[in-house]
């Protein structure tokens, strides 16, 4: 997990009145513990593949990928954060999201790389303990 355990576009919410935030929360950061908790699953199932590379294997990590990256893509959705934790939030979403999926030789992946690790540097956060990096050169 981050450091600071607690990580774009104004597009819709979740619509979730159970997770209301209040009035300096952004639900951003409520989300976020979800989200780094399936990560650490990925990590973990990922980390297990060492010992055993078997199908069963490759699938829990897989699956646990995928629970990570729907997290992740539900608190980019939402609308901009209000406050410096919601922004911490929404980079963090960011990194796992992205995880191995940048492309260093492209302009914008670049720039989105400096942007996240610029609001982490700023927000005293660092990356989720475990992350790969953003490309697949990247460790």
């Amino acid at each position: 997990m981050a450091a600071s355990p607690v990580p774009h576009s104004t597009r819709r919410g979740t619509g979730n009145a159970s997770m209301t935030p209040g009035p300096s929360v952004d639900i951003h950061e409520l989300l976020l513990p979800r989200t780094l908790d399936a990560f650490d699953e990925h990590v973990s199932a990922r980390d297990a593949i060492q010992r055993e590379a078997t199908p069963a294997a490759f699938a829990r990590e897989e699956a646990a990928f995928c629970r990570a990256g729907v997290l992740a893509a539900k608190i980019v959705s939402l609308d901009l954060p209000r406050g410096m934790k919601g922004l911490e939030a929404l980079a963090l979403a960011l990194t796992v999201k992205h995880e191995r999926c940048l492309d260093e030789g492209d302009d914008v992946h670049s720039d989105l790389r400096s942007i996240i690790m610029a609001v982490l540097a700023v927000a005293g956060g660092a990356l989720p303990a475990g992350h790969a990096g953003f490309s697949e050169r990247e460790h």
